[in-house]
């Protein structure tokens, strides 16, 4: 499939027929979404590669069970990362949002990463969230 093969460039084992749809819209602020209630990527003519990682692991974490300390975690980031927890100016809460958004951020936003790091969360972040990427062995 079309997420599978873009998916293995980021290290990412799609293992779901998940189409990708390429649209054209210059007046278009978004760049990606993934729609999980049709199981579809839409891609924007502005797609960057981050854009692309960060939708392709929603494909892979979205309808995984999420375990009970990676939704405690979750909870312990978004008491702890603040405007301060960022640097150079760049801000984003788009992992607020929901786990989802917080998973996907941590695996692909450098910015978000930086902050996680700075607040010592990373190490955690990765400890809680590597078995929705691990690839299942029969």
């Amino acid at each position: 499939s079309a997420a599978r093969d873009l998916g293995a460039e980021f290290g990412l084992d799609i293992s779901d027929d998940v189409p990708i749809y390429w649209l054209s819209d210059s007046g278009s602020r978004r760049k990606g979404a993934f729609v999980p209630e049709k199981n579809i990527i839409l891609f924007f003519e502005n797609t960057d590669k981050e854009t692309q990682h960060h939708e392709l692991t929603h494909v892979v974490e979205f309808f995984q069970e999420k375990r009970p300390n990676l939704l405690a975690l979750y909870k312990r980031v978004k008491a702890a990362i603040s405007e301060d927890s960022f640097e150079g100016g760049f801000i984003s809460f788009n992992f607020r949002k929901n786990i989802h958004e917080f998973i996907a951020d941590g695996r692909t936003k450098s910015a978000f990463i930086d902050a996680l790091k700075k607040e010592g969360l990373y190490d955690d972040f990765v400890n809680e969230t590597t078995y929705l990427f691990e690839t299942l062995l029969n």
